[in-house]
């Protein structure tokens, strides 16, 4: 029940809370707004929408001018 309590004040501390935010932001989900009439026919400009990142996968870190065969 302490380890509990730990977890529960650390989530709502300030801290607790950007890393949180931060974590769903870039590895589970994000809202984007459609900023131009490029996809005229489909999406319209300022339409919004709601990305689940996990149908694209984690991605995997890239440095420029260094590429390694994995």
């Amino acid at each position: 029940m302490k380890i509990l309590s730990k977890i529960y004040h650390f989530l709502s501390s300030w801290t607790g809370t950007v890393i949180v935010v931060l974590f769903v932001i870039l590895f589970v989900a994000q809202a984007f707004v459609i900023p131009s009439g490029s996809m005229r026919y489909t999406l319209l400009e300022g339409d919004f929408l709601f990305v689940k990142k996990f149908s694209y996968g984690i991605p995997t870190p890239h440095i420029p001018f260094v590429e390694w065969q994995v």
